[in-house]
């Protein structure tokens, strides 16, 4: 089950991105009734929203304001540095959304030497 997490009630984080998905920040408002807020970082503006699987587990999803707009990448934290932990977490946060395979354009594994 996927939960909001308040940013003040995990350790901060420095956030990697570890997955782009073929699908808006409104389609996870509409069909999974998940909530984003607008936010800015060193990069750029951007609308996300910090998740946790239950277990501790936590991701953000996020999409930045001059990115392509049918796209929400998915950044997990920085202290999450295994390909195989990275692309398992990736798998279940697919589940949790109830996406397939295809809805993901990119992942860390796909070229994990950045």
């Amino acid at each position: 089950m996927i939960v909001p997490i308040r940013p003040g009630d995990i350790p901060r984080f420095d956030w990697i991105p570890q997955a782009e998905l073929a699908r808006p920040l409104s389609f996870f408002s509409e069909h999974n009734g998940l909530i984003f807020f607008k936010d800015c970082d060193d990069l750029d503006e951007f609308e996300g929203n910090i998740f946790g699987l239950g277990d501790g587990i936590v991701f953000f999803l996020r999409a930045y304001r001059n990115h392509r707009t049918d796209r929400t990448e998915i950044y997990l934290p920085h202290t999450v540095r295994s390909v195989k932990q990275i692309t398992d977490i990736i798998h279940r946060i697919l589940l949790e959304l109830g996406l397939k395979q295809s809805d993901l354009t990119w992942q860390r594994s796909d070229n994990p030497e950045q």
